[in-house]
């Protein structure tokens, strides 16, 4: 299980997994109401990580270069809010981490 699927487990969405290989997609219901969709991705770009950080790249070659990671961190933050707000709203609201839209 992905971080992100964890996170919208936690939140109480229908998860979906393996969209795509690795995508995600995420769907709260709350009533009648507009449906919206709330979109991140993460991939990684072809560049060699010299950091040496902690928490660096273990697949030589590639590095989370290019700041998906605070997309999603971001849309983790939405889902929260949503659900602390969802007596204020009514309808559906889909979640959806999206496979990476380049190659490595």
């Amino acid at each position: 299980m992905t971080i992100a699927a964890a996170e919208l487990r936690a939140a109480v969405f229908d998860v979906i997994e393996h969209i795509g290989i690795t995508g995600v997609v995420g769907v709260l219901r709350n009533g009648d109401g507009p449906t919206i969709l709330l979109r991140a991705d993460m991939d990684a770009l072809p560049v060699v990580e010299d950091t040496g950080l902690h928490y660096a790249s273990t697949t030589s070659d590639i590095m989370h270069a290019c700041g998906h990671d605070v997309h999603v961190a971001c849309l983790v933050g939405a889902v929260r809010e949503l659900m602390a707000t969802r007596a204020d709203w009514r309808g559906h609201r889909t979640r959806r981490s999206i496979p990476p839209n380049r190659s490595p």
